[in-house]
């Protein structure tokens, strides 16, 4: 029937304004109605098999400037509405490719989860961009079994290894590597401009890449505590390094809060020390970060570095107030 567009489905989901008359297309500027004409009929021609994320992501941010520039024009927003509609339905058949094919790969392996991940996200966001009430939980199952799939077969190659005889030195490779995608994964799930971002099911990666490092820094621990001195110490360090390293990101964000606030009381006074103060900050700041973190070997190993920091600058900080709340909290009487 003229007028209608079939959907997805076979079914009918709008009627196209451009094949019946309206009282106020005879308001609208002809180069305007043009651009909207030919956004709608080029969007009627993408292959959702074919077109990149990074296309569609073009396109998205394209009609979106391209609708802040017309919304006070009367009568033209209901036909780019219209077109919004057609470019919708795209991103949601792109969708559903992706689902039906990367996301049903049995050959995957974990280092490409981010990659895919990261591509799908660019397209919940693009539906997000063009509809702000559409619910993108609705593709969270899809993202739940893919993720679990893989992050299985990643567990059980970890547990090979850990339930086999490896030494120090291949034990710290691959805690170099689980805390390399813990902080990945970490910066991604930052990144991601939807809402409700701990509901997303990547945050189920990072949880479990936790509990792998853990397992591996408990392993470390047992086989260094039968090598004494230099490389006992060694190894330890290492490790506290990594933990730091993975937490710098969230860190460094608390840190400069913490830091503006103890200049601001203190740039007048007679405690005032640009060092002292950004030792304080940083002490606080790893708090923080430590405190965030789930109950866990790693999370005792950080523990106890602080808590050897805060006796080493008690000599230096100890009349700061911030430092004996800090000395309070980890080192409790």
């Amino acid at each position: 029937m003229a007028g209608k567009k079939k959907d997805m489905n076979g079914g009918k989901f709008f009627n196209n304004p451009f094949r019946r008359k309206s009282p106020d297309v005879p308001l609208l500027t002809n180069v305007y109605l043009n651009q909207i004409k030919n956004l709608a009929s080029s969007y009627e021609k993408i292959q959702p098999r074919t077109i990149s994320v990074n296309n569609l992501n073009t396109k998205v941010k394209s009609l979106n400037k391209f609708a802040e520039s017309i919304k006070n024009k009367n009568g033209l927003m209901p036909l780019l509405d219209h077109v919004k509609l057609i470019l919708i339905e795209k991103i949601k058949l792109s969708i559903s490719e992706f689902i039906s094919s990367r996301f049903t790969w049995a050959n995957i392996e974990f280092p490409e989860l981010l990659g895919q991940l990261q591509e799908f996200e660019k397209l919940l966001n693009q539906l997000k961009l063009l509809d702000d009430q559409f619910d993108l939980s609705l593709y969270n199952p899809y993202k739940q079994g893919f993720i679990d799939r893989i992050l299985d077969k990643y567990e059980n190659y970890i547990q090979s290894i850990l339930f086999g005889k490896p030494n120090i030195n291949i034990l710290q490779q691959l805690y170099q590597e689980v805390q390399n995608y813990i902080r990945e994964y970490s910066e991604f799930i930052e990144s991601i401009t939807n809402n409700k971002k701990r509901n997303n099911p990547i945050y189920e990666i990072i949880n479990r890449l936790n509990n792998i490092s853990d397992q591996i820094s408990t392993k470390i621990s047992r086989l260094s505590s039968n090598i004494k001195g230099y490389h006992q110490s060694n190894s330890m360090k290492r490790i506290i390094n990594l933990l730091y390293d993975t937490n710098k990101y969230q860190k460094g964000i608390n840190y400069n809060s913490i830091f503006r606030n103890l200049l601001n009381k203190y740039k007048n006074n007679n405690d005032y020390s640009l060092k002292k103060i950004s030792s304080l900050a940083e002490i606080r700041s790893t708090i923080e970060s430590i405190t965030r973190m789930p109950n866990s070997n790693n999370k005792n190993i950080l523990l106890n570095d602080l808590r050897e920091k805060i006796i080493q600058s008690k000599k230096s900080l100890g009349n700061y107030s911030e430092f004996q709340e800090y000395e309070r909290i980890i080192i409790p009487s």
